[in-house]
């Protein structure tokens, strides 16, 4: 890799990796400050185009769980010197009710595992997700 290319894996590692941080801390404004104005988010069946229409499903989320995005496999390749593609997977632990921020919560196991692809662009703002698709591979339920 080139060192302009390895620039742009890392500054793209770095808009998934703060996106899913900003996703677990319900930092909203900070989300929506890593896709472009248009950008679509594939999500659990839904297109979300749009910091308005992103916004609008993200403010539905029960407020009374924690959930962590572990970021793994991540793989950016640049396109050309404003684009590039991000495959990744999601491990996402999830426990529903309300618990304190200093306490452990208990858990079974993983919620789900996702695999991620995305499209990004550099603007003038750095780089943004023009889209992203999340895709679930495995739920928590009995193994068969």
């Amino acid at each position: 890799m080139t060192t302009s290319e390895l620039e742009t894996a890392w500054s793209c590692s770095r808009v998934v990796h703060d996106f899913f941080h900003h996703y677990d801390h319900w930092r909203y404004a900070r989300m929506l400050d890593l896709y472009t104005p248009e950008g679509v988010w594939h999500r659990a069946g839904a297109a979300l185009r749009g910091h308005a229409r992103i916004l609008e499903e993200l403010e539905r989320r029960p407020r009374n769980q924690r959930v962590a995005h572990v970021v793994t496999n991540l793989r950016v390749e640049p396109g050309s010197a404003s684009t590039a593609s991000a495959t990744y997977y999601l491990t996402v632990y999830r426990h529903a009710g309300e618990i304190a921020d200093d306490a452990a919560a208990p858990m079974a196991g993983p919620a789900m595992l996702l695999a991620g692809t995305a499209e990004l662009v550099r603007t003038e703002q750095g780089w943004k997700f023009d889209s992203q698709t999340l895709a679930r591979r495995f739920e928590a339920g009995p193994a068969r």
